[in-house]
């Protein structure tokens, strides 16, 4: 089973331009399912995960 996500939704959907309804509707249900991490909150993980290895170093 592989992991549903926005960006492989896309990836295998192709342009949004030529979605039609029902494509439109999955990836929103997959956004309300799985919302992707938003930027910053990824960003600050990295630091973190950085400044971890710093301190135990």
């Amino acid at each position: 089973m592989t992991t549903l996500s926005l960006d492989r939704f896309r990836d295998q959907h192709g342009d949004l331009i030529r979605w039609c309804g029902a494509e439109i509707d999955s990836c929103l249900t997959i956004g309300e399912i799985a919302p992707p991490a938003p930027p910053l909150y990824s960003c600050a993980e990295t630091l973190e995960q950085g400044w971890a290895e710093r301190s135990a170093a």
